[in-house]
């Protein structure tokens, strides 16, 4: 059915590579973007454990550790596996008006071309108090 032409060989393989280049750029394009897109998912999971911690902190009688149990409950749901690793320890500043929580994380890249994205999730929580 299909016939092959002579001369027609050599420039099928002029063909191939760049081919083949265009292949890889796309596919490293593909795993960039993918690294972005799991960096913005791991932030948002940060932030919402972050406020899991201050509000359960934010009580009258709220128990001593409830603001770090909280978060590390709120961490392992959302941020399990090995890009948890990365999660620092959680700061949880109880005052008298307000429950401050702060954790720092550093998210490394999929690939050596991708630098590490160092972050800190805030969360601010209003303390209940009693009436007088």
């Amino acid at each position: 059915m299909f016939e092959r032409v002579r001369g027609h060989d050599r420039e099928w393989g002029a063909f191939t590579l760049p081919a083949v280049a265009s292949i890889g750029v796309l596919l490293l394009c593909f795993v960039i973007v993918a690294q972005f897109a799991v960096w913005i998912y791991a932030k948002g999971a940060l932030r919402a454990a972050a406020q899991a911690a201050a509000r359960s902190a934010a009580p009258v009688d709220a128990p001593p550790g409830s603001c770090e149990d909280a978060f590390e409950r709120s961490r392992q749901q959302l941020l399990g596996g090995q890009i948890g690793t990365g999660v620092g320890s959680v700061r949880c500043v109880i005052g008298d008006t307000f429950v401050t929580v702060d954790v720092d994380a550093s998210f490394a890249g999929w690939l050596p071309i991708i630098a590490d994205w160092d972050t800190t999730a805030t969360a601010v929580a209003v303390r209940e108090f009693e009436p007088s």
